[in-house]
């Protein structure tokens, strides 16, 4: 009794170092695997926006922004001068106003006619300064016309430049997603086989003397497929990795269900014996 237990003792022992065993062989693999797949030749990855860009066009486009804000700005300087001197000359006026009223109250009060004339040259400076005030004032008009339709002017070679920054963005993304496809197969392309080179230790070796290695190479490639791979994945908007997601989850959730029931079906005949 006492050597059967000692045997069975040891035999446990052995199993629990040949699993740390296999967990060893698994972490091993794992680090010389992920310094291959890192090492694997990385396609297009230094592509930048620049390189979809017609430089002549935009330093065209550019160039010719540039001249349209400093004629802007000029437009926007000359506006500033003309409602300047417009507050000006209608400070004038309001004045001069106001001393022809004076005057025009002072010849109703004295009827002297002598006064007549200053009220008459007042009159004329009056209606000059008006007249400057108005036409000042449609200036100050065009003035805003010319600004508006400088401002369209820019709104549409900025429009230009954004279509041309568009189409370049659209180019190289379409672009990485194809460099992103390439690196992936060219990652999938080492993995799988290992992966199919696992499963196929599992059906004829998971038996044997072995079975710690052929336990540390299955971890090794499930790892390295599922995990390594995960950021060479293309994602297409998240839906590729949303798709390969739900059929993992199918796949396995069907095995293990198969798997539950073969055992109730093989624990039934034991019960019904044990009645």
């Amino acid at each position: 009794m006492l050597i059967n237990k000692s045997s069975r003792q040891l035999s446990q022992l052995f199993r629990v170092v040949l699993f740390v065993i296999s967990i060893a062989f698994a972490f091993f693999l794992l680090q010389a695997g992920s310094l291959i797949i890192k090492n694997l030749p990385k396609v297009g990855v230094d592509i930048s926006l620049n390189d979809y860009l017609d430089e002549k066009e935009v330093n065209l486009i550019d160039e010719k922004l540039n001249e349209l804000n400093n004629d802007l700005e000029i437009l926007n300087i000359e506006k500033s001068s003309l409602i300047a001197l417009h507050d000006g000359v209608d400070k004038d006026y309001q004045l001069e106003k106001e001393r022809y009223q004076s005057e025009l109250a002072a010849r109703y009060v004295t009827e002297d006619n002598a006064e007549n004339e200053s009220i008459k040259t007042a009159r004329r400076e009056l209606e000059s300064k008006r007249q400057n005030l108005q036409s000042l004032k449609s200036d100050i008009s065009r003035q805003a016309v010319k600004i508006t339709s400088k401002n369209n002017e820019i709104a549409t070679v900025n429009f230009k430049r954004d279509g041309i920054y568009y189409k370049a963005r659209k180019e190289k993304t379409s672009q990485e997603d194809i460099n992103t496809l390439k690196a992936f197969s060219l990652r999938l392309f080492f993995v799988l086989p290992l992966l199919v080179f696992a499963f196929f230790l599992y059906v004829k070796y998971k038996n044997s003397n072995y079975w710690p290695f052929v336990y540390g190479w299955g971890y090794f490639s499930i790892y390295a497929f599922f995990i390594e791979l995960v950021p060479y994945f293309p994602s297409y908007g998240g839906y590729a990795r949303a798709a390969v997601g739900i059929t993992l989850c199918f796949v396995v959730g069907k095995y293990t269900i198969q798997k539950r029931n073969c055992l109730k079906t093989a624990a039934k005949p034991a019960r019904q014996y044990t009645r």
